[in-house]
């Protein structure tokens, strides 16, 4: 399943399951007039097993991102929330861990594949 930027389908896409933080990339590309915004890609899991399904979340246009790094396995509950109506500059979307804070960022588009 691919999602993108439309925060409605992901509670039938059962993006709350996939909790665990994999890995993240953070990207950022000069185009010949200068550096473009960040783009970043998270893996998540559903769970920590070897056959646990892995969703990846793409961003982009990445701006005021936050991480926040612990020692232990903790499950996150990752949030995408429409902002556009908050006319927020180049923002229609923030990225949140409701539960450890781990993560926290705006973005222009996202694209999520399941």
């Amino acid at each position: 399943m691919i999602i993108k930027n439309d925060t409605s389908l992901l509670p039938a896409a059962g993006f709350h399951n996939f909790g665990f933080i994999n890995e993240m990339r953070v990207s950022r590309y000069f185009d010949g007039n200068g550096y473009r915004p960040y783009d970043l890609v998270v893996s998540l899991r559903e769970d920590m097993s070897s056959s646990a399904r892995v969703a990846i979340l793409s961003c982009y246009g990445v701006f005021d991102m936050n991480v926040s790094m612990s020692d232990g396995l903790l499950k996150s509950v990752i949030s995408i929330v429409e902002v556009s109506h908050h006319q927020i500059e180049t923002a229609n979307f923030r990225v949140f861990d409701e539960e450890e804070s781990a993560l926290r960022f705006y973005c222009k588009e996202f694209l999520l594949e399941i």
